[in-house]
């Protein structure tokens, strides 16, 4: 996402769980990169049902956290 003028948002790059490249998670940070391996983003969750249901649904698309 990239910001516009007037608080709209501007979406660079959209990409389902199931064609991300590799995801990481640190605590709870997750890093993100597509299925070519270009770093998408970096997303910090502060709460954790979040977190966990982020993970879940990760897992559940195939990923390996």
């Amino acid at each position: 996402m990239r910001p516009r003028t007037m608080g709209a948002q501007r979406v660079l790059q959209r990409c389902s769980f199931g064609d991300l490249g590799r995801v990481e998670r640190v605590g709870r940070n997750f890093h993100f990169w597509d299925g070519r391996g270009n770093f998408i983003v970096d997303v910090h969750i502060a709460e954790r049902r979040v977190v966990d249901n982020l993970t879940f649904s990760l897992r559940d698309s195939g990923q390996a956290i």
